[in-house]
């Protein structure tokens, strides 16, 4: 097979040429042909509205490519080649053909908004085939990011809302019934402030019949495991609490003892996963007895 195509290489070529101008004759390879690639990724843009985005994204770009060849030689992937024929300069890539760095970046631009949906399910892969540690590092950076820019977040919700009204109208839903939920509880309480006392009353008697007399010596670790949760909430954005592994008022009394308000019974985690927890004893992969590695004080 080497040989014959090494034989009739040209032959082979011609076949292959003919065969697809015949496959794809009246289609247009948007990533490939004269027009400037600019055009051709404004034009996959409005179809798809991504107008603002698009122009976002060669603004960026420009900036990085005068950027990259201001500073060629800290760039191992990019060197100063011929002139590009659409006028983008000399800044090319390393990689395959040696194309235009500038070319190449819109028009992997062209592919991804073109295909947007399986480039998202794509990216929703990779994420979550990341570690926990990188993706803490992920929603660390995206919250520090909208909290430097209040006003370019509220501009993607509101593009978000404007595209999915539905997940509008369902966030609308939700909160709704949050609110909803907890004016209920309020009315209850207010409704019954006898009952309100004694619950809270009960609450406040088990952590203290759950913490030991001799736990001053780990107050230190106690308290820094709080301001975990708080700087956890803060980092996110999302609500955190410290949750008693072991609760201090167990559903099933005869399955295991009650918890104690020690370090080691101690995690923090989100709101959410704190109720749905609720007062259920741990299952066997998440309580495992080992030794406190705390510090006494």
């Amino acid at each position: 097979m080497r040989e014959y195509h090494q034989g009739r290489k040209d032959e082979v070529n011609a076949r292959q040429r003919e065969r697809y101008a015949r496959e794809n004759q009246g289609k247009t390879d948007r990533r490939y042909n004269e027009k400037a690639p600019e055009v051709i990724l404004r034009q996959v843009a409005l179809e798809n509205n991504l107008e603002d985005q698009a122009e976002r994204y060669l603004r960026d770009l420009l900036l990085r490519a005068e950027n990259a060849t201001k500073e060629i030689s800290s760039h191992g992937n990019l060197f100063l080649g011929e002139e590009c024929q659409h006028g983008h300069g000399r800044l090319r890539s390393v990689h395959s053909t040696k194309p235009c760095y500038i070319c190449k970046c819109i028009r992997d631009a062209i592919d991804r908004y073109g295909n947007r949906e399986t480039y998202n399910i794509l990216k929703r892969l990779k994420y979550h085939r990341l570690s926990q540690d990188k993706k803490e590092v992920i929603i660390r950076r995206a919250a520090e990011h909208n909290k430097s820019n209040p006003e370019r977040r509220k501009e993607i919700l509101a593009a978000n809302l404007a595209r999915h009204p539905e997940r509008r109208r369902l966030s609308v839903k939700r909160q709704n019934e949050k609110e909803s939920q907890q004016a209920a509880i309020k009315a209850w309480g207010t409704r019954h402030p006898h009952r309100r006392k004694m619950y809270t009353a009960k609450r406040r008697a088990l952590r203290i019949r759950a913490t030991p007399p001799w736990i001053g010596m780990y107050s230190s670790d106690i308290e820094s495991i709080y301001e975990e949760a708080d700087t956890q909430t803060q980092i996110t954005g999302i609500k955190h609490e410290v949750d008693h592994i072991m609760p201090l008022n167990p559903r099933d009394t005869e399955r295991g003892p009650m918890g104690l308000h020690v370090p080691w019974n101690l995690q923090v985690i989100t709101r959410e996963a704190n109720r749905e927890k609720s007062n259920q004893d741990p299952g066997p992969s998440d309580w495992v007895a080992q030794p406190y590695t705390g510090r006494a004080k």
